[in-house]
């Protein structure tokens, strides 16, 4: 695969995999743009895809598809993929991880020990996008989980949904609920037949305000760089009246804020 410095470029490859009458293409990755392209710039700054040994490795810990993984071999990163989704769910990842060249691992988030096959100290960066907010039995022990497989000094980008919005608190003023999945965590079972614990990819089981976020990342063994809220982006199939607010000067501004940002982005490092 042909590395490129070029976020814009980078993206425009990545676009052309996913035709824009999918959910992922058409909805899924546009409305996501800012915060993958805020990933992707800390990455490079913090985390040069080039080492004195080879290529920085980066894992993404809920890589779904493998898109990610994908984008990231364009800059030049040794990549690699762990998901609980499987094969069936998303049959496109095996050829694409299998094309970059990216190991994969399976794995069910909600064990107490999630990944077990991955080696300590194994990357050099970590990817947890949009994924705490789906581990039920023991959230602290899943980062650290994390930090167990990054080596000492090593990156991790967090972003997880932020419950603190102004439209959450007119949500809840009109009665209704705030986090996604609600009805679907009433009615499912949490545990097999077997006893173990079930991993839903539909289902927020809990969302965090920031103060709590960082709590947990510190309690994990995590040292905080930078926490910030960002916004979402804009797809052709949101609403018109959607579409207009978010073209209006000053949303970008708004969308960094706790009542407007959507996002808890967090940016932090296993100590050395």
């Amino acid at each position: 695969m042909t590395v490129t410095r070029n976020l814009d470029e980078a993206w425009s490859r990545l676009r052309r995999l996913y035709p824009d009458d999918t959910w992922f293409g058409g909805i899924h990755l546009e409305e996501n743009r800012p915060r993958l392209f805020q990933m992707m710039a800390d990455l490079l700054e913090l985390l040069p895809p080039a080492t004195g040994t080879g290529s920085a490795r980066v894992v993404d810990v809920g890589c779904y598809n493998g898109f990610l993984c994908y984008l990231l071999t364009q800059f030049g990163y040794a990549t690699a993929g762990i998901d609980a989704l499987a094969e069936s769910a998303v049959p496109e990842r095996t050829g694409m991880l299998k094309e970059i060249g990216a190991p994969y691992f399976e794995a069910n988030f909600n064990e107490l020990n999630p990944f077990p096959a991955v080696p300590a100290d194994s990357f050099d960066g970590a990817i947890l996008g949009e994924v705490f907010e789906h581990i039920l039995t023991h959230p602290v022990g899943f980062l650290e989980a994390v930090r167990r497989i990054l080596r000492p000094g090593g990156l991790l980008i967090l972003t997880t949904p932020n419950p603190l919005t102004l439209s959450n608190a007119i949500r809840v003023l009109r009665g209704q609920g705030t986090c996604w999945g609600d009805s679907d965590f009433a009615a499912m079972p949490k545990i097999d037949a077997a006893g173990k614990m079930i991993s839903y990819p539909d289902i927020h089981y809990r969302e965090y305000g920031q103060r709590v976020l960082l709590e947990a990342i510190q309690k994990a063994g995590f040292e905080v760089v930078r926490a910030q809220y960002l916004g979402m982006g804009v797809s052709a199939h949101q609403a018109g009246w959607k579409r207009l607010i978010k073209s209006l000067p000053g949303w970008q501004k708004l969308q960094t804020s706790r009542l407007f940002g959507m996002s808890n982005y967090v940016v932090c490092r296993r100590p050395v």
